[in-house]
């Protein structure tokens, strides 16, 4: 059971991060008045989240029906609205989905499509030329992390498969395959000839 100070900050902190974008209000307009029912799991918490044009509220008890169920491993459920900002993008295989999808599909697609101007509203803190400086120097940095992490997954996957031979290759597992698939068709010929000889 999640303590009422904690759900509170919760709340308090994913309406400070929406309204970070101006469009966040208008899009939250199919949402208003929908229920949805959380679950953390492996932590077995749950609460519910009730959309409205103002935001969100989060409440940790609720008798009536939901709308849509939404369960999650933590990191799934963190990831939800930042994995792709691709409108109808699929859920990650560590969340699902119950009652409404596409009302579980649009409240995936709100929160990651939430469009914030850092740079903006870095300004107001440290002047322009400063807030572009660091959000270039921000920018540069994601595309590096984003194109480091996939050749690393790349080059990992060759050397698991052509230095470490920890797994076969794809050309591998379909010779394998095509072998099996030979014996197993011999084995029959064989067994339909023995069993003529014994006739």
């Amino acid at each position: 059971m999640l303590p009422d100070l904690f759900l509170n900050a919760l709340e308090n902190a994913i309406n400070k991060y929406i309204h970070l974008d101006p469009s966040s209000r208008s899009r939250l307009t199919p949402l208003n008045d929908k229920i949805v029912a959380i679950h953390v799991r492996g932590l077995d918490i749950r609460f519910y989240l009730f959309f409205s044009a103002n935001g969100v509220h989060l409440q940790k008890n609720f008798q009536g029906a939901t709308h849509t169920q939404i369960s999650g491993t933590p990191f799934g459920l963190f990831c939800l609205g930042t994995q792709s900002n691709e409108k109808g993008a699929a859920f990650s295989q560590d969340v699902a989905v119950t009652g409404d999808l596409e009302l579980g599909q649009l409240v995936k697609d709100f929160f990651a499509n939430v469009d914030i101007d850092w740079e903006e509203h870095l300004s107001h803190c440290v002047g322009d030329i400063a807030a572009h400086s660091i959000a270039n120097v921000t920018r540069n940095t994601l595309a590096w992390s984003k194109q480091t992490a996939t050749t690393l997954r790349q080059d990992l996957s060759e050397y698991l498969q052509e230095e470490a031979r920890h797994f076969p290759s794809r050309e591998e597992v379909n010779d394998f395959l095509s072998d099996v698939d030979k014996l197993r068709d011999d084995y029959e010929r064989i067994e339909a000839r023995l069993s003529r000889l014994e006739n």
